[in-house]
């Protein structure tokens, strides 16, 4: 196989995971599933602004630093029991909601993995061989990222649902272009 095909491949792969990703995005809207605006704003963003300087990912009940006396430590495990627990991304500056450099950075990532998966992929045969292994692909990453998410981090299941949609059809589609890129594979002669 070429390496110009596989890279064309690859290419065509992440044009497809690019504007997968934006019609799940903007119309399915797979992110409604897991994604709220936050109840109360208006009350929360001062304390917001006052609190924190720094963007980052902040978990409550917060970490806190060095070694923890058994109390300290079973005061944290009762915080987190009795709760509210979870997760801000956090940002004090605006900015745009989505620039062109956002969209490069994604694109840019969605080709690179596609093109790994192409070279993958070079090595099978069939148009449904490839489909369903790059598939598998999008099931791995959903399986070892986002599902760990949900489990330790709290996040929704709808995230988790709209991830698995997202990540299983999208790679599947890519597959698909791939194959279709890549043609037939010639079959190897066996060494005599």
């Amino acid at each position: 196989m070429s390496s110009g095909r596989i890279l064309a491949a690859g290419f065509v792969g992440g044009l497809v995971m690019f504007f997968w990703g934006a019609a799940a995005h903007m119309v399915l809207q797979l992110d409604r599933m897991a994604i709220r605006g936050l109840p109360g704003e208006e009350l929360i963003m001062p304390a917001l602004r006052y609190s924190l300087s720094e963007r980052g990912v902040y978990v409550f009940p917060g970490w806190p630093e060095g070694k923890l006396s058994k109390e300290e430590e079973a005061a944290l495990v009762e915080k987190h029991r009795v709760g509210p627990r979870g997760m801000l991304i956090y940002n004090p500056e605006g900015g745009e909601m989505m620039t062109t450099s956002q969209l490069g950075t994604e694109f840019l990532s969605n080709v690179l993995a596609a093109l790994f998966v192409a070279i993958l992929l070079s090595r099978v045969g069939s148009v449904a061989l490839r489909a369903i292994y790059s598939t598998m692909i999008g099931l791995v990453a959903w399986l070892s990222i986002d599902v760990s998410y949900w489990n330790w981090y709290g996040f929704t299941g709808g995230f988790a649902a709209a991830s698995f949609i997202e990540q299983t059809v999208g790679w599947f589609l890519v597959g698909l272009a791939i194959a279709l890129v890549l043609g037939r594979k010639k079959m190897e002669k066996a060494e005599a």
